[in-house]
């Protein structure tokens, strides 16, 4: 029974990372060059397909979960489905509103609601580790160099200077934590990169620094 389980997450995990690696590829059309309508259109389309992945893939990892007392014993089950999942959440939320997605905020979209046989109204939560969206948020920085680059090339630079900045102040406040995590220490190096090749592209033309 709990290898059973354990075999459903991880399947829910890889068709979450799918699916979400392909929201992130749809996001990357939105640029300068596209119209007001278009603009439209590829939002409308991510955020259905963003909450498509929580109301069946994650809500059936948090149905499978909600038997087990400790949801972290599943966690390496899981941890790759949600950090893309959040990566690909924290890039919607950037080009449509240029905010950070927040901690508590992604544990709100984990959180689901939905009547039982009996007509009852049941709740489900699966559990994010502060780890998992950090992890998560940080893979947002080789996107947001992606899109920074796109967006000069067609043009816009107010919003590739945007992004620049957007990108800096997620950095500086990763290095505020200490974390030992050889994860977290990774993707925080990767990070960087991406931030020091958006500079190193256009930085003279933008005059901006790390």
């Amino acid at each position: 029974m709990r290898h059973d389980r354990h075999e459903q997450i991880v399947k829910c995990s890889r068709d979450i990372t799918s699916e979400s690696k392909k929201i992130i590829f749809l996001l990357h059309r939105y640029s300068g060059k596209k119209t007001d309508e278009e603009k439209r259109e590829i939002l409308e389309e991510a955020k259905e397909r963003l909450n498509e992945v929580r109301s069946s893939l994650l809500l059936k990892v948090a149905k499978a979960m909600s038997c087990v007392m400790d949801q972290y014993m599943h966690n390496s089950a899981i941890t790759f489905g949600i950090q893309e999942h959040i990566e690909a959440s924290a890039f919607f939320k950037f080009i449509s509103t240029g905010q950070l997605l927040m901690y508590d905020e992604m544990k709100e979209l984990f959180t689901f609601a939905e009547n039982d046989p009996d007509g009852d109204l049941k709740e489900y939560s699966l559990e994010i580790t502060p780890l998992d969206y950090l992890l998560g948020l940080s893979d947002v920085g080789g996107e947001l160099m992606r899109y920074a680059t796109n967006q000069y090339s067609a043009g816009d630079i107010s919003t590739a200077e945007n992004v620049v900045d957007f990108m800096r102040v997620i950095y500086r406040g990763y290095l505020l934590h200490h974390s030992q995590h050889r994860d977290f220490t990774q993707k925080t190096v990767i990070f960087r990169q991406s931030l020091m090749k958006v500079l190193f592209y256009f930085g003279d033309v933008l005059q901006l620094s790390i």
